[in-house]
């Protein structure tokens, strides 16, 4: 037996013996979960998510570029905003100098 497989079946006894695992068991066949899971948004189906439509993810940085072949099986591309770039540089060009005055100061 290795010892990660001791250690998972010593944590599993721990939950059995506080009763983790049957109040689990209990949650999960109850008619309260089982409604709530069938009319989450959460528990979609895989299958029927659109991984070219862009609305899918939230991210609006994130692009769909479509296979040739396949158009199912694309790549998504995180684009850096070029705004966004800009505005990162002229924090650090302003820190850069400020650093660079500040050493002038001292000496």
């Amino acid at each position: 037996m290795l010892f990660r497989e001791y250690v998972e079946l010593l944590y599993q006894a721990y939950l059995q013996d506080k009763g983790y695992l049957q109040t689990l068991r209990d949650k999960i066949r109850s008619e309260e979960f089982n409604q709530d899971q069938m009319y989450d948004p959460a528990f979609e189906n895989w299958k029927e998510i659109k991984h070219e439509d862009p609305a899918t993810y939230h991210q609006a940085r994130w692009t769909y570029y479509p296979s040739p072949v396949d158009p199912q099986a694309g790549v998504f591309v995180f684009e850096e905003d070029q705004k966004l770039k800009r505005q990162l540089e002229m924090i650090k060009d302003c820190t850069r100098r400020k650093r660079q005055r500040d050493q002038h100061k001292k000496h």
